[in-house]
């Protein structure tokens, strides 16, 4: 008996099949502990004998077509019937498991004796997708009240199939079911005893594509709002009204689908469809929601919700034309420095300037308020209330002392995101000139974490972007930070790493020499030792040490990089080529040659150039270290000279 089932219903995938094949083939779990069930829902083109190509020479994986049923529900339902795993995961016909999925989220399930596992997961074009999810593993996350902990709610987790079976727990079936993930999830969650959450080890990345089947629902759309009502109604049905989990995820459908239907975009909109969108989702507000769920929104949804709830046209457009524009901006570098193997930054992030004074709120007596003075004069003549009253009630100081912010970091190549340790060191008001207005401003303070753990190092070899996400109340944002600083390199534990400013002026960490090269932030001082060309290297092979007293190092061991320079060879041969080299190009193009890097033990590292032999070699500043001064290395057979520009 497999360990593991992955179920794939698949449908014309394109291109994207292989991607998902691929992953496949790389887990670290032995492909005879599991097996791969491929159910076609009558793909019109060659999707099965691809498939059926596929499963040729893999034993693990069997292939089943069925009748067109124009939605994922049927296919995966009929893979849960086929399988013969001790878990169930089902994934969609484009996305890809990280190598190690399987084999870690089957160990954890097993050890924690969980209905469900919910790994790590990424989304491709999401920075801070699901982050606050997977802060940290965890054996056991039902009743967990910071988040429901089957968030985000599509069905990429590890089920178990026995608990599946005894629960009747299905995809609803149809040809066009919006949100079949959610409802099988409710199911879930209404009967799993144990859910566990595995952060630690990355485990799916949902790749975004256009022209999905969700795709094809808009909120014009009246199907769009039928299928919400019955989420709604299987939430309430399944999990209680009131209940935590039924009231996290009233909420959260109440927040980002009802409320978030009314932005600015909403005012740009026909008539038609601002009615059918003002009167479904009043409906829903109505049958579904009450003043504790009102008075649990930050104060600019509140004021929406407060619109709403009248039902008059011209105050819901009032409120929906700056709903969600009271946002933070850009955050900006202020510091970053290497300390022990930690990348030490802090930054600040202000709000923007969205009305006539510079500001984003208005000061009104003692009230700090996002809501404008006309919203606030119409809602308080059409609730008959004072205007005092609803600035009380629109105040927005508390959540602005509140608002948190911190690091993460993005993997370029993987897409995973992780959380760094942070902490906010100041709130600000920025007032402006009359006192009117303010803007708020928030600092911040975290340290990357790049040394090597017992299992080996939690940030891999690949680009990491750097990001502040701020948290107002609920009210998440994740933008990347600005920065103007030059290349500053660390070895640690024997791994260059590179913390730099990218070509789109953002801060940007480079392990491994992906990109950067520690040669980009440190200039050398001296030539170290004798020039040699050791016993089985190439013939002409020579060694250079230079000294980089600019590099700080933390833990042991030598790493492995690169420096990039242009070259001419030295010699008479070589003196009569490098005559035309000069005519036409005047020496070698800028080439990386290897480089080991090692720490001697005091301040800077000390840099093994592997070169083709005897010449000229010249280093020109990057465009991540561009203040830098060039310098060349003169090699001969056996001694090498350092110049360094200066000036």
């Amino acid at each position: 008996m497999p360990l593991v089932s992955v179920v794939v219903a698949t449908y014309s995938p394109g291109a994207g099949l292989d991607r998902l094949v691929a992953s496949l083939d790389a887990q670290t779990l032995p492909a005879e502990q599991f097996e791969v069930v491929f159910v076609d829902d009558g793909s019109p083109d060659d999707t099965v004998e691809r498939l059926r190509a596929i499963a040729a020479t893999r034993p693990n994986i069997r292939v089943e077509r069925i009748e067109n049923s124009g939605w994922a529900s049927r296919p995966r339902n009929v893979g849960t019937d086929l399988a013969t795993g001790e878990y169930v995961l089902y994934m969609d016909h484009d996305d890809e498991l990280y190598p190690d999925a399987l084999r870690s989220a089957v160990e954890y399930a097993k050890r924690t004796g969980a209905d469900v596992l919910n790994g790590k997961e990424a989304r491709t074009q999401d920075a801070g997708w699901a982050l606050d999810t997977y802060r940290r593993d965890s054996p056991q996350d039902v009743g967990r009240e910071d988040a429901h902990p089957l968030v985000p709610m599509n069905p990429h987790k590890l089920y178990r199939t026995a608990f599946l079976r005894e629960h009747g727990i299905r995809f609803p079936e149809g040809r066009r079911v919006l949100w079949e993930d959610i409802f099988f999830n409710v199911d879930v969650a209404a009967k799993a005893e144990t859910i566990a959450t595995l952060a630690s080890v990355p485990f799916y990345h949902w790749v975004q594509t256009g022209g999905s089947g969700s795709t094809t629902f808009r909120r014009s759309d009246p199907a769009w709002w039928d299928h919400l009502e019955r989420v709604l109604e299987a939430i309430v049905e399944r999990l209680g009204r009131d209940s935590l989990q039924g009231t996290q995820l009233r909420r959260h459908q109440y927040g980002t689908r009802v409320l978030g239907s009314f932005s600015p975009a909403f005012v740009a909109r026909p008539d038609e469809e601002r009615r059918l969108i003002i009167e479904r989702a009043g409906r829903l507000q109505t049958r579904f929601t009450d003043a504790a769920d009102d008075d649990a929104l930050d104060r600019g949804a509140r004021a929406v919700a407060d619109a709403l709830r009248t039902g008059d046209p011209e105050l819901i457009m009032l409120a929906a034309a700056a709903a969600g524009t009271d946002r933070f901006g850009t955050p900006v570098l202020d510091r970053a420095e290497w300390h022990e193997g930690r990348l030490v930054v802090a930054a600040t992030v202000a709000t923007t300037g969205r009305l006539a004074g510079g500001g984003t709120f208005r000061v009104d007596g003692e009230h700090v308020l996002a809501a404008s003075a006309e919203l606030v004069d119409a809602l308080a003549a059409h609730l008959d209330e004072e205007p005092a009253e609803l600035a009380t009630r629109y105040d927005v100081a508390h959540e602005l002392e509140a608002t948190e912010a911190a690091f993460a970091v993005r993997g370029r190549t993987s897409r995973i995101g992780r959380l760094v340790p942070s902490e906010v060191t100041g709130r600000t008001r920025l007032p402006s000139p009359d006192g009117s207005e303010i803007r708020a401003q928030v600092a911040a303070d975290g340290a990357v974490d790049v040394r090597r753990s017992p299992t080996g190092p939690l940030l891999d070899d690949q680009v990491w972007d750097v990001f502040l996400r701020v948290n107002r109340v609920g009210r998440l944002q994740q933008p990347r930070v600005r920065s103007s600083i030059g290349a500053i390199g660390s070895l640690v534990d024997g791994r260059p790493v590179v913390a730099y400013t990218n070509r789109d002026g953002f801060l940007s960490l480079d392990l491994g020499g992906q990109v950067a090269s520690l040669f980009d932030g440190a200039t050398p001082s001296d030539v170290v030792g004798r020039v040699v060309a050791p016993t089985g290297r190439p013939a002409g092979a020579t060694t250079v040490e230079v000294r980089l007293p600019g590099v700080a190092a933390s833990g042991e061991g030598v790493g492995d990089g690169w420096v990039l320079l242009a070259f001419r060879r030295a010699g008479l041969r070589s003196g009569v080529a490098g005559l035309v080299r000069r005519v036409a190009r005047r020496e070698h193009p800028p080439t990386r040659f290897p480089a080991q890097f090692r720490a001697p033990g005091g301040e800077g590292v000390v840099a093994t150039l592997q070169l083709p032999g005897p010449g000229r070699y010249r280093w020109a500043a990057s465009a991540r270290g561009a203040d830098m001064p060039g310098w060349t290395l003169r090699v001969r057979t056996d001694a090498a000279t350092l110049e360094v520009a200066r000036g």
